[in-house]
């Protein structure tokens, strides 16, 4: 029902159980925090609005000790704590009548988030929240809430952004496939027993099976340490070995590698947001002959998009589908991890859309592709940007940028 508003305030919660003294600072402040959410959450909210005020009294009456062990614990300073929790502060004190002080909490909350954090679902905070429904209605709250639009809105940045346009692509680099052929890519053909695990069926039962394989086998951890050894063998031995995951870079390159043994024309894709707070994805296109296009798979989430015909899409189609407010649909067995089902809402409409506005590719797709050895060779990287963004990119000797979608997804059988 409610929201806490800061990852880095959950993820705290989660590290710190049993873990730090119970003098502690941070103990004090989690134990109080989490009497009010309780309380909340039990509909106590006069109670709620009195545990708010008391953590608030106790933050600003540490000492400058007591702060610097917060900002370690918490990677913030104190004054952003109380911005963290100002959006449950600002519902309890509605659900209480108490309009402006309610007001001047949800103002808190937005001038918080707003170029500091990233907020994946802002028509709830915005628009949909019963909680606030006391308030939505005066000026300051819909001033606060068209501010956060234009910084959390994802898909009305996305649809802000120029359109794509034609452009000579003379001094761009050619897109390059390495062979399944490849020393390198037969062994990772033989060694995880590509053949077996792809199947009998026809092209695209082959890519979602591989797809499903790496997803399965290889768990997601976006804040593991950067393997010494990029390449798909290394990486997943590293990960049985050691019992961990990799993050969604190197689950993409896994994957890559696995589709270019098979003779699939593959690349993995950074999609980035347009400003950059807390993170990107990576995610893969495969060639898929069948269809005569790219296809969006996903081995963090196991996850593909289809148009209303089953037929699997493209990058480029899904972008359009949110561009238009159009819906596609999204494989019923997405997930993260085997552990947490995916919606189409979440993924696509949250999360993809704040990271489909500007998409980057390595200009050669081969083995070990970001390997000490590879990084130190001039490939490119190459970004497909909005027409109105163009201009201000700045190319040098390792990245190239363009506004031409159709040259960034031309075929790979384009001699």
């Amino acid at each position: 029902m409610k929201l806490l508003n800061r990852l880095w305030l959950a993820a705290a919660f989660v590290s710190l159980a049993g873990g730090v003294s119970a003098q502690s600072i941070a103990d004090r402040f989690i134990e109080a925090y989490s009497a009010a959410e309780e309380q909340l959450q039990n509909r106590e909210y006069k109670a709620a609005v009195k545990g708010y005020d008391a953590v608030e009294r106790m933050v600003a009456s540490v000492t400058p000790e007591q702060r610097d062990s917060l900002a370690e614990r918490f990677g913030c300073d104190a004054e952003e704590l109380i911005d963290g929790m100002s959006y449950n502060y600002a519902c309890a004190l509605a659900l209480t009548g108490s309009k402006r002080k309610a007001l001047d909490r949800y103002e808190r909350f937005v001038d918080g988030t707003v170029g500091k954090s990233e907020h994946y679902n802002y028509e709830w905070v915005a628009e949909e929240d019963s909680d606030l429904d006391c308030i939505r209605s005066d000026k300051r709250f819909k001033a606060a809430a068209a501010r956060l639009k234009e910084w959390c809105d994802y898909r009305h940045i996305l649809r802000q952004a120029a359109p794509y346009c034609r452009q000579q692509c003379d001094t761009l680099p050619r897109w390059r496939y390495a062979a399944p052929n490849d020393r390198e890519l037969v062994r990772v053909r033989e060694y995880f027993k590509l053949d077996s695990i792809a199947g009998a069926g026809d092209e695209l039962s082959k890519i979602k099976n591989i797809l499903r394989w790496v997803h399965d086998n290889i768990p997601h951890d976006g804040s593991s340490s950067w393997p010494e050894e990029r390449n798909s063998i290394a990486m997943y031995e590293l990960c049985k070995r050691e019992g961990r995951g990799i993050n969604c870079r190197m689950l993409a390159q896994v994957l890559n590698e696995c589709y270019l043994s098979m003779g699939l024309k593959s690349r993995y894709v950074t999609c980035l947001p347009r400003t950059m707070v807390s993170d990107c994805h990576v995610i893969n296109v495969v060639y898929s002959n069948q269809l005569d296009k790219w296809v969006w798979v996903d081995p963090t989430f196991n996850a593909y998009l289809t148009d209303d015909r089953g037929e699997m899409m493209s990058i480029e189609e899904v972008r359009e589908c949110i561009l238009e407010g159009r819906k596609c649909h999204l494989n019923e067995d997405a997930n993260w991890n085997n552990r947490s089902p995916q919606t189409y809402e979440h993924y696509i409409e949250h999360y993809m859309a704040k990271n489909l506005y500007f998409l980057q590719c390595r200009s050669v797709s081969e083995w070990a592709a970001e390997s000490n050895e590879k990084q130190a060779q001039p490939c490119r990287m190459v970004t497909l940007v909005p027409s109105d963004t163009y201009s201000s990119c700045k190319p040098d000797g390792r990245n190239a940028y363009t506004a031409d979608a159709e040259w960034f997804w031309q075929s790979p059988y384009i001699e």
